[in-house]
């Protein structure tokens, strides 16, 4: 597969999510996602006026044949050829990559693609939705998809969305997520330990208020209701933690995973104007080494 790996332009941003990136135009984010289903997983990106990226995967256990894919992806397209006026192939793709567009009676246009990796134990399905604006931006931008669509398979890969870029081991499993205004949290899993990550914008405002971050930081930890073994603290100038009296054997949460150990991190880029603050609930010191350098450093 072809594989622009430029950076993206100012009008353009990179999204990574569950091991794979692409490049979409810079109001595209993420607004929705479905890892409820185990045969295949779903994410949606909108813009200001609606949705414009929907996105479908697998991981087949086994290889899967093109003929497979083929038919899916006709039954997929049947259901908006019926509704359409016209439709034409886009030109141009990757190899591999097979890409359709429908112009719609509204004259909104439906892009339509797919893509089967070579192995074929990973395949996707794209639908874009664009404006009247004609068929020729809605090429443009699914060429650009498809040409900068990669697999990544390096130990550490990427989750980008929004202004949030964060490396973790490709098997730390996405748990949970909450997207607010101001602040972005997710939860990995890994063999029962438990990575946390915030992400929080406008730190000048948040230091304001504190201006101390790691004082901040401990503060936020200890009032926070995902964690509850130990008690969170200032010494050293460094973010440190020590066990809560009343649980003296561990939280029943953390006995039931046999995760007594916690690691933590907070900083400020005070030019991107945010704070990262992370906890990882782990086992035994090995488990550190998991962690990326990416992700070590901070206070």
């Amino acid at each position: 597969m072809s594989s622009e790996l430029s950076q993206p332009s100012p009008a353009e941003h990179r999204f990574a999510w569950d091991g794979f990136e692409f490049v979409v135009p810079a109001d595209w984010n993420l607004s929705f996602y479905d890892f409820s289903n185990s045969a295949s997983r779903v994410v949606r990106l909108e813009d200001d006026v609606g949705i414009r990226l929907q996105m479908e995967w697998c991981r087949p256990q086994a290889a899967v044949g093109l003929d497979r894919i083929q038919s899916r992806f006709k039954e997929l397209g049947g259901q908006v050829e019926t509704m359409a006026e016209s439709q034409s192939a886009v030109e141009g793709l990757p190899a591999g990559w097979t890409g359709l567009i429908y112009v719609m009676p509204d004259k909104r246009r439906l892009a339509v693609a797919f893509w089967l990796a070579p192995a074929g134990r990973f395949f996707v399905f794209f639908r874009l939705h664009f404006d009247g604006e004609g068929s020729r931006q809605a090429g443009q931008v699914l060429r650009r998809l498809a040409t900068s669509f990669r697999l990544q398979t390096e130990p550490a890969i990427a989750w980008r969305c929004y202004d949030l870029d964060l490396e973790l081991p490709a098997d730390f499993r996405l748990a949970e997520t909450a997207f607010q205004a101001g602040r972005k949290y997710m939860l990995f899993d890994w063999h029962l330990r438990r990575f946390f990550f915030w992400q929080f914008s406008l730190a000048d405002h948040v230091l304001a208020r504190k201006p101390d971050l790691v004082d901040w930081a401990a503060d936020f930890l200890n009032h926070c209701k995902f964690i509850r073994g130990p008690r969170f603290f200032k010494e050293g100038g460094r973010l440190q933690n020590q066990r809560r009296a009343q649980y003296p054997l561990g939280h029943y949460d953390e006995i039931g995973r046999l995760c007594f150990q916690w690691w933590t991190r907070v900083w400020h880029d005070p030019d991107e104007n945010w704070i990262r603050l992370m906890v990882f609930n782990y086992r035994r010191p090995s488990d550190l080494d998991r962690l990326p350098s990416s992700v070590r450093g901070g206070a």
